[in-house]
């Protein structure tokens, strides 16, 4: 498993990225969810998750989930996250690439939807991404209707090395 943490940081400090991937952004969160994009300097979640993987490390075939917030009023949702973004800082490793599986609708899912409830082998690699430093993946995720489909993925074995 990979070693994790949790950071809020500050709107301001993700302002210079949300404007380089802006332009490369959907408008929408899906093709039949007309939720549009925050506002420029707001499309990038302050909730971030960053990770470290030793050799011998890797994240398990998983589905991303979205961020909900409920700024106005309690329980009902003003925004949510539609985009996963993986910023990769650092490419001296080996392995770690993020792996995403063909979908298949005859395998089962944990309760939440978020973990699939078979062996690693029943899987089939669909895409690979080799990480690179400086670059950015960006994916759907989460279960909002009319959304794009939240592909099945991992962060594969990192073999020596470590991944930032």
């Amino acid at each position: 498993s990979q070693h994790h943490r949790a950071v809020h940081i500050p709107q301001s400090a993700l302002v210079a990225l949300a404007q380089r991937l802006r332009p490369l952004m959907p408008t929408t969160a899906g093709p039949k969810c007309t939720a549009k994009l925050e506002a420029p300097g707001r499309e990038i979640s302050t909730f971030l998750r960053c990770y470290r993987y030793l050799p011998g490390d890797s994240s398990r075939p998983h589905f991303d989930r979205s961020f909900v917030e409920c700024e106005h009023t309690p329980n009902v949702m003003s925004s949510f996250s539609a985009y996963s973004l993986l910023l990769y800082v650092n490419d001296d490793f080996e392995g770690g690439e993020t792996s995403f599986f063909q979908p298949d609708a005859a395998i089962p899912v944990s309760n939440k939807g978020l973990t699939p409830q078979c062996q690693r082998c029943d899987l089939i690699v669909a895409a690979s991404v080799e990480p690179r430093a400086g670059d950015v993946l960006v994916f759907p995720h989460g279960l909002h209707p009319g959304c794009y489909p939240s592909p099945l993925h991992e962060g594969s074995l990192v073999t020596s090395g470590e991944k930032l």
